[in-house]
C-alpha cells in the first residue's frame, strides 16, 4: 500500500511542472495516481506560485492616459487592441464610447489645469495650440466686454499673463498683461 503525502505530492507536482505541465493537467495526473484530494490540493497551494494581482484594462487605460497627452486616435487604438497597444476583450472594445468618454474627461481635466502643472508645454505650433490661443482671446474679448459694461471678472487671476505665457504669442501675452493691470490696478 502506498503512502501519498504532501511532500510525495509536492515532488510530483515539481516534476509535472518541469515538463511543462499546466496546473490542470498536474492536476488530473495526480487523481490517475490515486492522490487524495486533500493531499492534491494543500500540494498545488504550496506549489502554485503567488502571483501578483493582473493589472486590468481600465487601471492600465488610466495609467497610460495619465502619462502623456494623447489623441482620440491613439486612444482609439489603445482601446480596440491596435498596433503596438496589445489585443483586448470584447467586453472592453464593445464599450469604446465609455472609454473614449474617458479619455475626453481626462484630456478637458488637463486643459483647464494647465495652469496647476510646473514647467507648461512648449509651444509646437500644433493645431491644439492656435486652438488654445483662440479661446483664450476669446475670453479676453468677453471679459473685456463685461468690464466695460461696469462688471469686474470674478476671478481676475485668470487673466494674469502668465496663464497664456506658456503659448508663444507675444501679442496675446501683452494683452493680457494689460488688461490685468487695468483690472488689478
Amino acid at each position: 500500500m502506498t503512502i501519498f503525502t504532501l511532500e510525495s505530492a509536492i515532488a510530483r507536482i515539481n516534476e509535472l511542472m518541469a515538463d511543462g505541465y499546466e496546473s490542470k493537467k498536474i492536476r488530473a495526473c495526480l487523481i490517475l495516481e490515486d492522490f487524495p484530494a486533500k493531499v492534491i490540493s494543500d500540494a498545488m497551494k504550496e506549489c502554485s506560485p503567488k502571483a501578483s494581482p493582473r493589472e486590468g484594462f481600465k487601471a492600465s487605460y488610466f495609467k497610460w492616459l495619465g502619462d502623456w497627452p494623447r489623441s482620440e486616435a491613439e486612444a482609439k487604438e489603445y482601446i480596440l487592441g491596435n498596433g503596438e497597444f496589445g489585443d483586448t476583450s470584447p467586453s472592453v472594445k464593445r464599450n469604446l464610447a465609455t472609454n473614449l468618454n474617458v479619455w475626453r474627461l481626462v484630456n478637458r481635466v488637463r486643459s483647464e489645469h494647465k495652469d496647476n502643472v510646473t514647467g507648461a508645454p512648449e509651444s509646437d505650433g500644433q493645431d491644439s495650440n492656435s486652438a488654445d490661443v483662440e479661446q483664450a482671446r476669446a475670453a479676453l474679448r468677453k471679459a473685456k466686454s463685461a468690464w466695460a459694461k461696469g462688471t469686474p471678472p470674478k476671478n481676475k487671476n485668470a487673466f494674469h499673463p502668465d496663464k497664456v505665457s506658456y503659448l508663444g504669442d507675444d501679442a496675446l501675452t501683452k494683452m493680457y498683461t494689460e488688461f490685468f493691470q487695468d483690472i488689478t490696478g
